[in-house]
């Protein structure tokens, strides 16, 4: 067997050695704990859980209105906005959209209605048109 050279393998191993720093400084992060990790309740009391993340509507109310219109594919979403929640568990909603008329004007037009805080279930209760 032939002997190698000391200074190799010590050349080796500070090569390997320092490759392994560079490779892992910065790069490991602590692992969070459980309480970092643990799941916040969801504050649904502004009732934003209730709608679109998409276009912020009430998507049941918005269909609903939907189909009471004459042309129903003419239907525009403009804005919705709602009310914290009372003490009756339910929130106000006004949704104002533009949708085509019984005369093919498109008109602008708000629906209110409420809504329930924990299952989501709504009421239509006024149009205005403007």
């Amino acid at each position: 067997m032939a002997k190698t050279k000391p200074i190799t393998w010590i050349a080796v191993t500070a090569g390997v050695i320092i490759t392994l720093a560079v490779m892992g400084s910065g790069s490991e992060k602590e692992a969070p704990t459980q309480d970092a990790t643990a799941e916040r309740p969801i504050d649904t009391s502004d009732g934003f859980h209730c709608l679109s993340s998409w276009d912020g509507s009430h998507t049941a109310f918005k269909r609903d209105v939907k189909d009471q219109l004459n042309n129903p594919g003419s239907f525009d979403h403009v804005e919705t906005a709602v009310t914290p929640v009372n003490e009756a568990g339910t929130h106000t909603i006004r949704m104002t959209y533009r949708a085509e008329n019984a005369f093919g004007a498109t008109i602008t037009t708000t629906a209110y209605g409420e809504y329930d805080n924990d299952g989501c279930s709504h009421v239509v209760h006024v149009y205005e048109q403007r």
